[in-house]
């Protein structure tokens, strides 16, 4: 039994189970530590089209206008924008995409 349980959480994890929700949008605004974004991908698209994030998750990071990013989430608040319980915030590389 403890095999088969030790077997099931190695393959949640090596599936991102455990990773939570994420979505990938574009900047459009940014005050201080917070952004809009419009979402592009993703299951909380269901939800809207467009979230408040918080960008201080992501100290190492500068953020700006035009900006591509993945974004994890847990709470998802439902207003318009969508305000989202931000837990990551990550940039990506359109050079590596093609």
């Amino acid at each position: 039994m403890l095999s088969f349980t030790i077997i099931v959480f190695a393959f949640l994890w090596y599936t991102g189970f455990f990773d939570g929700s994420k979505f990938v949008g574009t900047i459009e605004s940014i005050e201080k530590d917070s952004a809009i974004v419009k979402i592009e991908e993703g299951e909380i698209l269901k939800s809207g089209d467009r979230a408040g994030v918080d960008l201080s998750v992501a100290e190492d990071t500068t953020f700006q206008v035009g900006d591509k990013i993945k974004v994890g989430y847990g709470y998802v608040g439902e207003s318009y924008p969508l305000y989202i319980e931000t837990k990551s915030v990550k940039l990506i590389d359109l050079t590596k995409i093609k």
